[in-house]
């Protein structure tokens, strides 16, 4: 618990993987307008119970980088932040499916970006 037997190196790969996450969720929480346009992209995509899905990710988001940062439940949180990273993948970063050359290229760097951040998360479960 708490990183007591972390090299520094664990500790920072930790805090970065937090920020990440706990800053972005408070990021995408921040703006109703934002929040809104969520929600319809969601329905859209025949999400379920829109709003209630996406408070639950800003939650699941945040509470997992805070779990990373504290080293408590290391694998439990890692696997919450992987189950949140590939349904964001999925839902809204699924450039394959996008038209716009311009914003296909954009969320195809948001995806390759959050493979590696994958790659991370799963490096948590092992150690």
């Amino acid at each position: 618990m708490f990183h007591a037997d972390s090299s520094i190196l664990q500790i920072a790969g930790h805090a970065f993987i937090a920020y990440l996450f706990v800053w972005t969720g408070i990021y995408n929480a921040s703006s109703r307008a934002r929040t809104r346009d969520r929600i319809a992209h969601l329905a859209s995509r025949d999400v379920p119970f829109p709003a209630f899905v996406l408070y639950s990710a800003y939650v699941w988001q945040i509470a997992g980088g805070l779990m990373v940062l504290a080293d408590f439940h290391t694998e439990i949180a890692a696997s919450m932040l992987i189950v949140f990273t590939v349904l964001a993948e999925f839902l809204f970063h699924n450039y394959w499916a996008m038209k716009d050359p311009l914003r296909r290229m954009y969320h195809r760097l948001i995806f390759l970006n959050n493979c590696g951040v994958l790659g991370g998360l799963l490096l948590l479960l092992v150690h």
